[in-house]
């Protein structure tokens, strides 16, 4: 038996889309495998296995039985599922504390006339809080029945076009202007490339490479009736794409590359065609908007009026889920005397702070370096199934009693357990390795090292630990409920109209304000 003594040396053929030229490319230009990114690969396993066992064992053990409803799942734990978790129970937080500490405040609003159209013109102030100091500038408007036109400011500005398109901006733009579920889209989108339809879909890169034949595949689209004319007018006005920062030297930025000649669902037609649409809106130029800005003195307060309209719709006109409001350009000239319509002086607040969205959780995600491009879809799903956080029918995300108890007896002991950054510390020594400036080893001893202290923390304070989870858990069962129940309330702010002459008197309190009824208005 004889024996070779040449050594053999191991390759990849990488390709991005299942097209025949794509493959054959590939085949025809093997490459060497990157040791470094299999390496990361491999300590993002162990680290992720480890931890889970570790920590899932604790939860299990010691701070399930605090749990009143019957529940035969593991109290599990992962190191981007915590953090995750953790921006959804923060958020509902911000929500909670609005609702039960709401901040009025008190503007005043002018409308004017101008020829026969009637406009609405905006205080600088914004608003105050004092309702008395607020009534004070309305009452000293009275004897000024015209607003005099102070200042006129003309600006130009890009609106810069989308960059190419990441898994992230795709499950992103699916949620919001789809409606759709993240892991529903992940799961359509990956139909589509593995029919050969788009490439692949799992990318961190927002670049195209420079030699990249856009051509090509603007003309495989031309043929298609949706989207054929918007490829063949790109294809004839072809801008450079924007370059990103990001790349994981695997593969480019998702693009369409035929037209399928017939669709499985609609929602498999919506998210091609967004694909596309997205495609195109790289390949454009900026919008270019115009806005007026013109202020207004009215009794020695300054108001203004905005409008804008676009001069260049750019890729607009192909990427059109996303539109700037214009409003209509009234011409005023300096000095000039405009009739005052009303005046009104009106009790607001501020717009309550609401609930992740599951496109917001994914963009704080990926700012947050929160798992991967291939798995963004995968910990929200996985944070439902384990019952940590619920979706409800407006595609806001809530958390339950046990998530919401879990973030906040973990951030009761200060040691950011439930925080992102050591997650995004352990994403950024991965992504050293893939590059070749650290070695794995010392990777996963340096984290290893970090969990076992942040763990041995944990363990001494286990008894305080568990009684607050289960304080927070009878609290948050109570909080989720009433939120659960919670129906938007119909308009009841306090309008104060000017009439022609108002009385003030006031006592030390600023919401104790009585106003002459025959002068004033109150609805």
């Amino acid at each position: 038996m004889f024996r070779s003594k040449q050594r053999h040396t191991n390759t990849e053929n990488c390709f991005s889309a299942l097209s025949y030229e794509d493959i054959i490319k590939a085949f025809n230009n093997p490459s060497n495998i990157n040791r470094n990114e299999a390496m990361a690969a491999k300590i993002r396993r162990e680290i992720d296995l480890r931890l889970g066992g570790v920590f899932s064992h604790f939860q299990t053990l010691k701070m399930k039985k605090y749990i009143e409803e019957k529940r035969e799942e593991v109290l599990s734990y992962g190191p981007c599922q915590l953090p995750t978790l953790g921006f959804v129970v923060h958020s509902f937080l911000k929500a909670q504390k609005y609702n039960n500490y709401p901040e009025k405040c008190w503007k005043i609003d002018v409308h004017i006339k101008k020829g026969d159209k009637s406009l609405q013109i905006k205080w600088n102030r914004k608003h105050l809080f004092c309702k008395v100091s607020c009534f004070g500038q309305f009452a000293s408007m009275f004897d000024f029945p015209s607003a005099i036109v102070t200042d006129i400011q003309i600006t130009e500005s890009e609106v810069t076009k989308p960059q190419p398109l990441t898994t992230a901006t795709h499950l992103i733009n699916c949620c919001k202007y789809l409606k759709l579920k993240a892991s529903r889209a992940m799961a359509i989108t990956e139909n589509l490339y593995n029919n050969g339809f788009i490439s692949y879909p799992r990318t961190e890169t927002d670049s195209f490479p420079d030699n990249f034949n856009f051509v090509d595949i603007l003309t495989n689209l031309t043929i298609d009736r949706e989207v054929g004319g918007m490829a063949y007018e790109v294809l004839n006005s072809l801008q450079k794409p924007l370059k990103g920062n990001c790349t994981d030297n695997a593969h480019t930025p998702i693009y369409p590359i035929v037209c399928p000649s017939e669709f499985n669902s609609k929602e498999e037609k919506d998210v091609f065609y967004l694909i596309c649409r997205h495609f195109f809106a790289v390949l454009s130029s900026n919008c270019l908007v115009t806005t007026k800005t013109t202020e207004f003195d009215v009794g020695g307060e300054l108001f203004h009026y905005k409008s804008k309209t676009i001069k260049q719709i750019g890729f607009m006109k192909y990427f059109d889920y996303f539109k700037i409001k214009e409003k209509s350009d009234i011409d005023f000239s300096m000095n000039e005397n405009i009739e005052v319509e009303s005046i009104k002086m009106v009790n607001t607040s501020y717009k309550k702070p609401e609930l992740l969205s599951e496109y917001e959780l994914i963009d704080k995600m990926n700012k947050k370096k929160i798992g991967t491009d291939a798995t963004f879809h995968q910990h929200i799903s996985k944070l439902v199934e384990r019952k940590y956080i619920k979706i409800d029918g407006n595609g806001k995300i809530l958390p339950t009693a046990v998530g919401a108890a879990l973030v906040a007896a973990y951030e009761k002991l200060r040691i950011g357990f439930a925080r992102p950054q050591l997650m995004a510390d352990l994403e950024q020594s991965l992504r050293e390795i893939s590059e070749g400036k650290r070695k794995s080893d010392d990777v996963l001893k340096d984290f290893i090292r970090r969990y076992m202290e942040i763990f041995e923390k944990i363990y001494i304070n286990a008894d305080s630990l568990c009684i607050e989870f289960s304080k927070a858990i009878k609290k948050f069962s109570e909080d989720i409920e009433l939120n659960s129940q919670e129906k938007t309330p119909e308009n009841t702010q306090e309008t104060i109209e000017m009439d022609d002459e108002v009385s003030l008197t006031t006592d030390t309190r600023a919401d104790d304000i009585n106003v002459d009824r025959k002068s004033c208005i109150i609805s």
